[in-house]
Formats: C-alpha cells, sequence, structure tokens
C-alpha cells in the first residue's frame, strides 16, 4: 500500500478518464519507474465495490500479456488508488483507429506484429480463464484496453469490470449489462448471461479489426456494412475484409497461422 505523499496527482498527465475513474501517469519514487495510477471516485458507492474487485482481480494476475498491479492506496481525502505498471506504446486503438480521426496515431502495423497481437491477446485471456484459480472474464475487451508495449507486445489492462464466474463455460446471470457497444457477446447484450465465452466474442471482434482496419460499428458505412460483424458474415470475398495496408495477405499465409491459434486456445461455442 502506497503512502498519500507518493501519490500525488495533481499535475500528472491523464491518460484517460472513465466513468467512476481517471488514470494519470507518474512516477513513484521508493520504485523509481513510471506508473499509471487509476484513481476512483471515493463519493460513490459503486467506487467503493469496483475498487475492492478490481483491486483483488488484478492482484491475482501475474501473466507478461497483462498489465501487472503494483500497488494501491485508500485515502479518505484524496480518493481510491490503483497503481499499474506503465506501458509505453500506446492502445492498440491508437495504432488502428486514431489516424482514420485526423488525430496522430501510430504507424500502421504490419502482418507480422498483428499476428503477435493476436497470439499475445489471446494468451492473455486463456491465462485469465483458465490460469488462475477462479476464472476471470475481463468483460471489456477492446483494441482501447490492450496496451502495447516499445516492441509491440500486447497486453491486457483495466480490469474495473472483470469479475469472477462459478467455472469456465458455466454462465450467470448479470443484473446490469457493461461493456462497450460493438464487443458485447449476443447472449450478454440480449440476456444478460456473462461466461468465459463473453471475452471469446469480444476477442473475435479485435481480431476482425487487425484484418480489417474497420472498427466494429461506423455508422457512416452504407447499409448492412455498419456492423463489423454481421458485414464479415455477409462477405464471401476475402479480399474485400483485409485493411489496405496488408493487402498482401493470403488465405494461403492466414491458414498456418490459424491453425497454430486453434491448438493453443479454446474455441467459441
Amino acid at each position: 500500500m502506497f503512502e498519500r505523499a507518493i501519490l500525488k496527482v495533481a499535475h500528472y498527465k491523464v491518460l484517460g478518464r472513465g466513468a467512476l475513474s481517471c488514470v494519470f501517469r507518474g512516477r513513484v519514487g521508493f520504485l523509481r519507474t513510471t506508473v499509471a495510477i487509476k484513481r476512483l471516485d471515493k463519493e460513490d458507492k459503486e467506487s467503493s465495490k469496483a475498487f475492492c474487485r478490481e483491486l483483488m482481480i488484478a492482484s491475482s494476475l501475474h501473466n507478461p500479456n497483462i498489465v501487472p498491479l503494483v500497488g494501491f492506496c485508500i485515502d479518505p481525502e484524496e480518493g481510491l488508488f490503483l497503481v499499474y505498471k506503465y506501458v509505453s506504446g500506446g492502445s492498440l486503438e491508437r495504432y488502428l483507429h486514431e489516424r482514420k480521426r485526423g488525430v496522430k496515431g501510430g504507424p500502421s502495423l504490419p502482418w507480422s506484429v498483428r499476428y503477435k497481437v493476436a497470439v499475445g491477446i489471446g494468451e492473455a485471456i486463456g491465462y485469465l480463464h483458465n490460469g488462475t484459480d477462479r476464472c476471470v472474464v475481463h468483460r471489456d475487451i477492446k483494441p482501447s484496453n490492450i496496451l502495447l508495449s516499445s516492441n509491440k507486445t500486447p497486453k491486457v489492462c483495466d480490469f474495473g469490470l472483470a469479475t469472477w464466474t462459478p467455472a469456465p463455460s458455466i454462465p450467470f446471470l448479470c443484473k446490469t449489462v457493461k461493456g462497450t457497444f460493438g464487443y458485447l457477446a449476443p447472449e450478454y447484450f440480449q440476456h444478460g448471461k456473462v461466461s468465459d465465452k463473453t471475452d471469446v466474442y469480444a476477442f473475435g471482434v479485435v481480431l476482425l479489426e487487425l484484418i480489417s482496419g474497420r472498427k466494429p460499428i461506423e455508422a457512416k458505412r452504407g447499409p448492412g456494412e455498419e456492423n463489423l460483424v454481421v458485414w464479415v458474415c455477409q462477405c464471401f470475398n476475402f479480399d474485400l475484409i483485409i485493411f489496405s495496408s496488408i493487402k498482401f495477405l493470403t488465405v494461403e499465409s492466414v491458414v498456418p497461422y490459424c491453425l497454430t491459434v486453434k491448438k493453443s486456445g479454446s474455441r467459441y461455442g
């Protein structure tokens, strides 16, 4: 647990904001390292519950493809803090989509890196579901919650919505559906059923983004093309799906990679 004096965040750079929290970049003196500090609103009852749940889950995870929790702080005046290791490469969202919005994003990722990212995310999800004492469901797998290190190793972050399930593939009902539209599995979005398959569906959407360069929901697209998953299911021409910067991709080059991934992880359905 870190002391209050260590976590003065007033002048730290804001990395992102959520409904109940804000993430800053800062430094912890005795660790001599840059960290990402997640600050939750102490006045909100929901924040306290979310803080305790995320603390318990994140502190139990140890995997090279998951951003590690390095400490926490509970302060009656400043709020609730979770301190994570800082990942310098930015989010996968930045590399895939920000350049399209006129924002200075990262360079386009070559196929070899996209494959590395896909495998790394799959390894992280497999660990969450089967590598710990209890099955952990992230519930918000998406490019903005996947950070890339300096050598483009993917690391899953933000366990604010994560929860435990009784066992892999055994669904339970969730009263409130939370997550990001476009990545929500049909059984979760429509019926509130949560299981490890919730993450696998979202992972599948991220894979489609890696291949196509498109976002899961794009209202500006033509009829039938607004939803990435629906569009891909209706698309019979493989060349139409592939992002222009990796057009050299062929079915022959993809199949060996798909078979490799298939052997190392569980399948959806």
